[in-house]
């Protein structure tokens, strides 16, 4: 062997060590042997001859090593991703260094095409492809796919709170009786025209993590909701004060419910804001029980009740009592909360008891049972609009409205467009009616009768004079940015037009 050490293998003996690290294999694998042919391998008696390993051969064969200790040669590829099993028929140059130079030049030849030695030929250069950050191992490869699952997931949930949003948005009905046909589905089927990922999952993904079941989908609309209450909760703690809104509301069910809503002052966009919060349900409708369950809904909802400076109803007893009402159970607890009785509600109070005065009440009633009569037969409808056709005054008058309007039954100052529709088409609603009473329509005859009346008439023109004025004030009174002095100022300006 040369005494030379520059000429020596320019990688460790790899006999001489158990194991290798990442660094020694790579440092293996990426090494030649320049010196080669300085160096002094020494030769052997085999069959008689005296034989040495050729140069060449590792010239040739980057892959092939010599060690030192063994004075062998061996392929590393196979050295270290073979499995190293020395029983395999294959262990000459993996396993095991080929010490007898005898036919090694056929042996390696056969090596080369392998199955086995482009296997691992395969796994070294991965190996270093790894090593150096141009390929990622198999932790990142599975991390990398993981994440990629996720994020497709990601995006098939966020389309599907869209479908929701929109549903809730719009306020239609998520399902029907056939959930293939719902308004959610139909949603889904045009999204997916332009998205396929989404197509892909609604198509071919397991039925059960489709996430488009009834469960799920109000499981989605409660985090929907609970997202939405704590940004308003957020706004309403960073605002200095607030005040709370309470009143009635009966479900389909004819379950009693009471709608909690939080008025404060928005400092980012610079805006009174009054959102709706929660539904409180309520096993009784005392005073105190109804102030139990609004503070209890409030203080779950982590709302600083310490701020509140401000309650509002309507003047319902067990809500204003000024004992035992809701408002008087708060202010024991909340001093600084003032009760103020809703002013809209207050003008809807003072026109119902106004209304109830005998000609305003028979007319009203009159006009209801008459908007019912054409609304609710297709042959008295048809009537109506060809009499109105030929009235090109009132048919502009009219405004596109094809037929009479009911009474709204709660907001009565809302009764005011429909006596204008009334009062505008009076002349097309008698001919109408006219017409009907020649066709033997008895009905129509009586009421034909009972609005040529001058004092339907007088009281009609009266009562929609009054409430047109009040509209104006009960929108006012309802709007979130209204405050006391333009209440009191629009409240003055009908005052004395009912009075003129």
């Amino acid at each position: 062997m040369a005494s030379d050490k520059c000429c020596d293998p320019p990688y460790g003996d790899v006999f001489l060590k158990q194991s290798l690290d990442a660094n020694e294999k790579t440092q293996l694998l990426n090494a030649k042997w320049e010196s080669v042919h300085h160096y002094g391998i020494p030769s052997k008696y085999v069959g008689g001859k005296f034989r040495k390993i050729q140069f060449r051969w590792f010239v040739d064969n980057t892959w092939l090593h010599y060690s030192t200790s063994k004075q062998g040669v061996y392929c590393a590829p196979c050295f270290l991703f073979s499995g190293k099993d020395e029983n395999s028929k294959q262990k000459s140059l993996a396993a095991v260094p080929l010490v007898d130079p005898s036919n090694i030049g056929k042996t390696i030849q056969a090596h080369a095409v392998s199955n086995l030695h482009r296997e691992s030929c395969e796994a070294a250069h991965n190996f270093i492809s790894v090593m150096t950050g141009d390929k990622k191992d198999i932790v990142c490869s599975l991390s990398s796919a993981h994440e990629q699952t996720v994020e497709k997931n990601r995006k098939i949930l966020v389309d599907i709170v869209d479908s929701l949003i929109l549903c809730g948005r719009q306020n239609i009905a998520i399902r029907r009786h056939q959930d293939d046909r719902s308004n959610f589905a139909a949603i889904h089927q045009l999204q997916a025209k332009d998205n396929t990922v989404l197509r892909d999952h609604l198509e071919h993904d397991n039925p059960r993590t489709k996430y488009t079941s009834p469960e799920i989908q109000n499981e989605l609309i409660s985090i929907c909701g609970e997202i939405i209450s704590k940004t308003i909760v957020e706004a309403c703690n960073a605002a200095p004060f607030f005040g709370f809104i309470a009143d009635e509301a009966t479900d389909a069910a004819t379950m009693e419910q009471m709608a909690i809503v939080l008025r404060y002052y928005d400092c980012a966009p610079s805006r009174v804001c009054e959102d709706f919060l929660c539904y409180a349900n309520c096993s009784a409708t005392t005073g105190e029980a109804l102030a139990n369950a609004f503070l209890q809904n409030l203080e779950t909802a982590g709302v600083n009740l310490q701020k509140m400076r401000g309650q509002g109803y309507d003047g319902a007893a067990n809500m204003a009592g000024q004992y035992r009402g809701v408002q008087a159970c708060i202010r024991q607890i909340f001093p600084k909360a003032l009760y103020t009785h809703c002013k809209a509600h207050s003008l809807n109070l003072a026109i119902v008891h106004a209304s109830k005065e005998p000609l305003a009440r028979n007319m009203m009633g009159t006009v209801q049972e008459i908007a019912f009569l054409f609304d609710y037969s297709a042959k008295r409808l048809f009537q109506f609009q060809a009499s109105l056709a030929e009235n090109d005054h009132e048919r502009v008058e009219m405004e596109k409205r094809k037929k009479l309007q009911t009474l709204c039954e709660t907001r009565w100052a809302a009764r005011a467009d429909a006596l204008y529709t009334f009062k505008t088409a009076y002349g097309t609603v008698v001919k109408s009616l006219e017409r009907l009473s020649e066709n033997n329509d008895t009905k129509a005859g009586a009421y034909r009768a009972a609005i040529t009346q001058f004092s339907f008439i007088i009281t009609l023109v009266a009562i929609e004079h009054v409430l047109s004025g009040s509209v104006q004030l009960s929108k006012l009174l309802q709007s979130t940015t209204c405050d006391l002095v333009q209440a009191a100022t629009e409240a003055e300006v009908v005052k004395t037009q009912v009075e003129k």
